[in-house]
């Protein structure tokens, strides 16, 4: 899996889960009484994009202030755990073997001079597979 369809995934997964327990405060605090399903989720999601619900939802669905506050923590942690998904680090994924650097050192000796960042793919934090028509991909 690459980091974009992860990055996708813990955002679905953080939406899904923030939204049931938004869900499920609402309904056990009893704010919005009259209101049904999609209002109180409509409210939720409003809650996660953005810091003041719409004019709809404020009407229909009065929320005690550590509910809004805790809706408010909840998308937070949803977007610093896309955030972290997306750019950590590559140290836990495929790196290169000592025989797969020999043959990019190989590959640079020899198309070096019209690659000027080869450098770069020689670094250890760096990931490299070797393709069938000995192209070093990343």
């Amino acid at each position: 899996m690459n980091w974009a369809s992860a990055a996708l995934v813990t955002l679905a997964g953080g939406m899904v889960l923030g939204s049931a327990l938004g869900v499920s405060l609402l309904r056990a605090t009893g704010s919005g009484a009259g209101a049904v399903l999609s209002d109180r989720l409509g409210y939720v999601l409003s809650r996660f994009v953005t810091l003041d619900p719409s004019e709809k939802a404020a009407r229909l669905i009065q929320v005690p202030g550590w509910v809004d506050g805790t809706l408010d923590v909840t998308a937070a942690l949803v977007f610093l755990s896309v955030l972290y998904v997306a750019f950590r680090s590559p140290r836990d994924r495929l790196m290169p073997t000592e025989d797969d650097e020999a043959r990019l050192r190989t590959l640079l000796d020899r198309h070096g001079e019209r690659d000027s960042l080869g450098y770069f793919a020689l670094l250890r934090g760096k990931a490299a597979v070797m393709g069938a028509s000995e192209e070093a991909r990343e």
